[in-house]
């Protein structure tokens, strides 16, 4: 009987001990910064007890973080998410904790650096961009995906002080954006005038030269090399230097429409001349029409050098 009487009070004095190996002990931590888009029991709190439990438990997400504000996180609100899943299983849950994410600095640097990186992108020329003005550091929330910097220009000029808005992406979303303001400068070699060319000169392969320049709103558009410049000529004086654009030349004719020109007709060994009113615009090579002054009829000929015309070519 007295053997009895010791067992149950032994079992009376162990039952807490063993109640308690099954359950969980919860001791919320002040404060947590996380890394990522939600925060679970297991990242703002201690857990201790059954192992099977915490494992399970730890797991339950408290709050979702889209942003970096803080969020407080509660010794009830904990009780009702772990009730939900283990009914009866805390043994203690103490404290409250403050969680928020954690933040990752994009530095002012990196930022003016993707706008510069933009900026030389165009491999048609030189490029030199500087650092005018820049909105700073961003902070946008931190995860375990990588970020990119994402820099388009603002104005179409190719040159001059240009802003770029410049985009911190994760994936397909925009965490963050900031203006950064560049001076940019692009360089390129063009072919110029190699000296002063007048008016009406045919333009040849020593009248045109290379230079580097400053790309403006004119040189970006001259041609790099004389080729396709030579046979040209010039539309007014050209002082030397100036990029050898398009609308400072014109194609070279050799017959202009409207104007008096000779018409050669060649039959066994015998040339007659004749002349003729050219009905259109053409160099040597080129078939025009032609009105004969004799009797007002057309005819077709090829321009066979400048203000001749052949009719039996």
């Amino acid at each position: 009987m007295v053997v009895r009487a010791a067992f149950l009070l032994l079992a009376l004095a162990l039952a807490p001990v063993l109640c308690c190996a099954e359950g969980v002990r919860i001791a919320l931590r002040s404060h947590v910064e996380v890394q990522g888009a939600i925060a679970t029991l297991g990242d703002v709190a201690q857990l201790e007890g059954d192992e099977q439990l915490v494992a399970r438990v730890s797991t339950l997400t408290l709050v979702e973080l889209t942003d970096l504000a803080q969020h407080r996180i509660s010794a009830a609100q904990v009780r009702t998410a772990v009730l939900a899943v283990a009914p009866g299983r805390i043994q203690s849950l103490t404290g409250e904790c403050l969680v928020s994410r954690r933040a990752l600095v994009v530095s002012a640097a990196e930022l003016v650096s993707a706008a510069i990186a933009a900026a030389s992108a165009d491999t048609a020329s030189e490029t030199q961009a500087t650092r005018l003005r820049d909105g700073g550091a961003l902070t946008v929330p931190d995860d375990a995906q990588g970020i990119r910097l994402v820099a388009d220009a603002l104005d179409n000029r190719v040159s001059g002080e240009i802003p770029y808005r410049v985009r911190v992406m994760r994936g397909e979303v925009e965490l963050g954006r900031t203006l950064v303001t560049l001076s940019v400068v692009r360089y390129r070699s063009v072919a110029v005038a190699a000296h002063v060319i007048h008016q009406g000169d045919v333009i040849a392969a020593a009248d045109v030269r290379s230079m580097r320049v400053a790309v403006d709103a004119v040189s970006r558009y001259a041609p790099g090399e004389a080729d396709g410049l030579v046979g040209q000529s010039a539309r007014g004086d050209i002082a030397e230097g100036t990029p050898l654009v398009g609308g400072l030349l014109k194609p070279h004719l050799d017959v202009h429409g409207g104007a008096s020109v000779s018409l050669v007709y060649v039959s066994t060994g015998i040339e007659v001349t004749a002349s003729g009113e050219a009905l259109g615009d053409g160099k040597v090579g080129d078939v025009i029409s032609v009105r004969r002054s004799i009797d007002g009829q057309l005819v077709k000929g090829r321009i066979s050098a400048p203000g001749e015309v052949r009719v039996n070519y």
